[in-house]
């Protein structure tokens, strides 16, 4: 697996003329040539480009091969490479899922080649290849760029380009600081534990220091990077979309998936890598329950599912009592046993899931055929036999808000906390 850089072409390799009808219209940037050679040697250089000429009729599928031809060919005449080209031929408003800004192109070289999006940039000059990054959940380099088009970096020309991924590979590398580019939040269940208070709002609403669980959890994603956030809801799920909205009050883009009847925590979890993968193909996500408070860092967990290959890594935490939580059992950093809930355990000190995973949409071929399922009972318990899965163990505070006392107690805490830092301004 390496990552890979999506380039497009009219006005970000070549020229942009009006439709190029042959190979003789297309004039190359010669700037990309020595980026390209010095990039080709540890990235996927994959070229996905809209084409609507062929539709148009202002030129052929031949004619459009001979244009790809002359680029290719340059391109290796300097030492460097283009892996592979998409192209879209439909028209705008066809409806197709190739056309940028959609990622049906980059979808396809995902299934053609074995490719690490969480290490991957796109490289394009106009809005809708800002976008199409975007939605693939990589960082988006802007060169030449249009005057509407925006991207997390912007560049003069490739030379640019190649240096700004150099710097940023780090930021990008698996042993570096990177983190999941999209998140997962479960807020569908109906937390019968904390009734009669949920009988008038979902888990996720009831607040900790005047700002309800789910904000705090927002709030936390968007720290650690996560702009990306879908949010399963079911038991009065209006009022937390109500609440958050679109997201942009918090810096995020959230989206929301439905469940029309309770699926469990796996069903809500299957949801939610469903509508991921339509939009972001197989980028990695970082899930977690809506109805506690941890303040972590994501960055070594992260490292750790990169570095081990994991298919899965669990946040775990030592405890003093394991009592009414997962119980988990490690060799090094693999999850050598999962018993969720376990009896006869009270008191009893270990290391307890968290509720807070990374992985992938590739984990939903693995997940049992039934619509609705427990996560932690029918999937990670057994899992061990099965299934390459990591422990990440946690120090920092957790609050488990799993009893109307506990929401008290941690909101008596931080209401502390907060008239404190008050107090120091």
């Amino acid at each position: 697996m390496k990552p890979a850089i999506f380039i497009d072409r009219d006005g970000t390799v070549n020229r942009d003329c009006p439709y190029c009808r042959n190979a003789e219209e297309i004039e190359i940037y010669q700037d990309i040539f020595h980026p390209l050679e010095e990039l080709s040697r540890e990235y996927y250089i994959i070229m996905v480009t809209n084409q609507s000429g062929v539709s148009r009729g202002y030129f052929t599928e031949q004619d459009l091969e001979g244009m790809h031809r002359k680029i290719r060919n340059e391109v290796e005449g300097h030492g460097g490479r283009i892996d592979a080209v998409y192209h879209c031929p439909h028209l705008p408003g066809a409806g197709c899922r190739c056309r940028k800004p959609g990622i049906g192109m980059i979808r396809d070289a995902m299934r053609d080649f074995d490719i690490d999006m969480s290490r991957s940039f796109f490289v394009g000059n106009s809005k809708a290849d800002m976008e199409a990054g975007r939605r693939a959940g990589i960082p988006t380099i802007c060169v030449r760029g249009d005057a509407d088009a925006v991207g997390d970096f912007a560049a003069v020309d490739f030379n640019g380009m190649l240096e700004i991924i150099k710097k940023n590979a780090v930021r990008q590398n698996p042993e570096g600081l990177a983190v999941p580019k999209l998140g997962l939040i479960l807020a569908g269940g109906k937390g019968t534990r904390m009734q009669p208070l949920t009988y008038e709002i979902p888990k996720p609403m009831a607040e900790v220091a005047g700002v309800p669980l789910i904000g705090h959890l927002v709030k936390e994603f968007r720290r650690n990077g996560i702009l990306k956030i879908y949010v399963s809801i079911g038991y009065k799920g209006e009022m937390i979309e109500k609440y958050l909205g679109d997201g942009s009050a918090f810096g995020v883009d959230i989206e929301y998936v439905k469940e029309e009847e309770a699926l469990g925590t796996g069903g809500g979890i299957r949801l939610g890598l469903e509508a991921a993968e339509k939009s972001y193909g197989g980028s990695d996500i970082f899930i977690a329950n809506g109805d506690d408070i941890l303040e972590m860092d994501l960055k070594p967990m992260y490292e750790l599912y990169k570095r081990s290959g994991s298919e899965i890594t669990l946040s775990l935490k030592k405890v003093e009592n394991v009592s009414g939580s997962g119980v988990v059992v490690l060799e090094g950093e693999r999850v050598k046993k999962f018993i969720e809930k376990p009896e006869g355990m009270e008191g009893s000190v270990g290391l307890v899931n968290l509720g807070r995973y990374i992985t992938s949409p590739r984990i939903m071929d693995k997940f049992p055929k039934s619509k609705a399922f427990s996560f932690e009972k029918e999937f990670l318990q057994g899992g061990a036999e099965r299934l390459k899965m990591q422990g990440y163990v946690v120090h920092s505070e957790w609050h488990q808000i799993n009893t109307v006392k506990a929401l008290e107690d941690a909101d008596r805490e931080y209401s502390a906390r907060a008239e404190e830092t008050r107090q120091q301004k």
